[in-house]
C-alpha cells in the first residue's frame, strides 16, 4: 500500500498485525516464526534457535553464548516445543500441549569450543550450529510438525540482495521470550509447554559498520507495528530475522 506525501512522492504504509483479527494474527505469527524454536535445556527456557538444513545436514542455528552457557553445558537433555501456540489456546479444553527432547550426548556443535581472541565480544561473531542426528525421534517430531527445515544455502545470493534492499524490505524479528512461555507439564517426567512466538516488525533498518568481517545492522522495533511485545527479551537470543 502507498499514499502520497506532501511533496507528492509515495510513502510506504505498513499494515499493523494488531489490526488483524485474532485468527489472522496467529496465522501470520506461525508463518513468520515457522523455523524458530525455543531452546530449553533440561526443561528450562534459555534461548531461541532456527531450524536449518545445509547440503542435507539439519540442525539448529543459535547464538554461541546460548550453547556455551553453564545452563546448556550442564544439561542432560535438550527440549523444545514444536508447536506455536497463542496465549488463549491454553484455555481450550481440547488443546494438547507437547514438547520433544533429545539427549545432549547425541548432539554435536560447531564451533566445538568458544571462540577466543575476540577483543570485542559484543560485535561477535555470536553463532553456533547444533547438528541434529538423522533418523532420531527429535528430528522426526520437528519435521512432522514444522514440515521442513529452512534451506539456508538455497538461492542465498538472491535472498541476500532482497534483504539489503531497504526500500522493499520489512524486517521481522522472531524469538521465544521467557516471559511468554508457560509450563503446563502434568509431571516432571512428562514435559509440556506453551510458547507464544511474537514477531516484532520494523519498517527500516540502519547499517552500522563492519567489524571482524561481519556486517551489523540496527533493527528498531516499532511497538505500534507489532503485537504482544514483551517487556524483556530474555530467551530471544539465537532467534531469526
Amino acid at each position: 500500500m502507498s499514499s502520497d506525501s506532501q511533496n507528492g512522492s509515495p510513502e510506504p504504509e505498513y499494515l499493523s498485525l494488531a489490526d488483524l483479527s485474532p485468527e489472522l494474527q496467529i496465522n501470520a505469527l506461525q508463518t513468520l516464526a515457522c523455523p524458530v524454536i525455543a531452546i530449553i535445556p533440561d526443561g528450562k527456557q534459555l534461548g531461541s534457535g532456527v531450524l536449518i538444513e545445509v547440503d542435507g545436514v539439519s540442525g539448529i542455528l543459535t547464538a554461541e553464548h546460548v550453547f556455551f552457557s553453564e545452563q546448556f553445558q550442564q544439561a542432560q537433555g535438550l527440549w523444545t516445543i514444536p508447536h506455536i501456540y497463542s496465549a488463549d489456546s491454553v484455555k481450550e479444553n481440547t488443546a494438547h500441549f507437547s514438547s520433544t527432547n533429545i539427549q545432549m550426548r547425541l548432539l554435536r556443535c560447531f564451533p566445538e569450543a568458544p571462540r577466543s581472541g575476540n577483543d570485542n565480544p559484543e560485535w561477535g561473531p555470536d553463532l553456533a550450529f547444533i547438528r541434529i542426528p538423522k533418523d532420531t525421534n527429535f528430528e522426526r517430531s520437528l519435521r512432522a510438525i514444522r514440515i521442513k527445515f529452512y534451506a539456508l544455502a538455497r538461492d542465498r545470493q538472491t535472498r541476500l540482495e532482497r534483504a539489503l534492499d531497504e526500500s522493499n524490505t520489512l524486517i521481522a524479528v522472531a524469538g521465544a521470550p521467557v516471559e511468554m512461555s508457560k509450563d503446563v507439564s502434568p509431571s516432571p517426567d512428562d514435559r509440556r509447554g506453551i510458547i507464544e512466538f511474537p514477531v516484532f516488525l520494523a519498517p527500516s533498518f540502519e547499517y552500522q559498520r563492519k567489524e571482524n568481517g561481519y556486517d551489523f545492522f540496527d533493527v528498531p522495533v516499532d511497538r505500534e507495528l507489532g503485537v504482544r511485545v514483551p517487556n524483556f527479551f530474555n530467551g530471544v537470543s539465537g532467534g531469526a530475522i
